[in-house]
């Protein structure tokens, strides 16, 4: 997995990435330099190293890998990467980090505290 990002509370937030039990992958027919995934996934978990326990969030709107990830003004943005077919994701996941450790806001990518858009 990547996309790691701590928010204010100490907690790290990984979100996104391969979770193929190979890896990336290689294709030598098409390059040796070419790396692939073909599995990859939208869960989000919270790891609290004060307490060492990683809780599953839930999942991000959009699957993807070699993303990029920011907290601004008490939100997760995650932005870029790619999905299962290579494509470029473009839409901007953004999530309310006070959803992280309340239990009623688990499900913050599916309300109107969070928003999904595209930049086209």
């Amino acid at each position: 997995m990547q996309g790691s990002l701590g928010d204010e509370n100490g907690y790290i937030i990984i979100t996104g990435g391969c979770d193929d039990p190979l890896g990336n992958q290689r294709d030598p027919a098409v390059s040796m330099n070419l790396f692939f995934c073909t599995s990859v996934t939208s869960s989000t978990f919270k790891f609290d190293p004060f307490q060492s326990t990683i809780t599953e969030m839930a999942q991000a709107p959009h699957a993807r890998y070699r993303h990029a990830a920011a907290v601004a003004n008490g939100k997760l943005f995650v932005f870029g990467g790619r999905d299962v077919n290579d494509t470029l994701v473009h839409a901007i996941d953004v999530r309310h980090l006070r959803c992280m450790g309340n239990s009623s806001c688990f499900d913050c990518y599916n309300t109107r505290l969070c928003l999904s858009f595209t930049i086209s």
